[in-house]
């Protein structure tokens, strides 16, 4: 999940990739930032379902096939956590995964 959200962030930005990894009582949080195409306001809902992608992206002709994020999710629900976007179009992305830590 982390080298998809990775590999998506690089792929769609032309800068710097961020990663920004805290941790909380019981959980443990990883944000992706990237400042590049971002995804209309109206299709965020859309990006982590099975071929789910956003407008732009296809028609700025970049390659995928909207499978990614699907499965991240999967992997994320199964280790007992949820994963989120925010993004603007134009102005980039943050997609943060909350993962509960492991008991001592």
């Amino acid at each position: 999940m982390l080298d998809n959200l990775l590999m998506n962030a690089l792929k769609y930005s032309d800068g710097e990739v961020l990663v920004r990894v805290s941790r909380g009582d019981e959980n443990a949080s990883i944000a992706v930032i990237d400042r590049g195409i971002g995804i209309p306001k109206n299709e965020l809902g859309e990006v982590f379902t099975r071929f789910g992608r956003a407008s732009n992206a296809r028609r700025k002709g970049v390659s995928g096939s909207g499978v990614g994020l699907y499965v991240s999710r999967k992997i994320v629900e199964v280790h007992g956590g949820s994963i989120s976007v925010a993004s603007a179009e134009g102005r980039g992305s943050t997609f943060t995964i909350s993962l509960p830590l492991a008991e001592a």
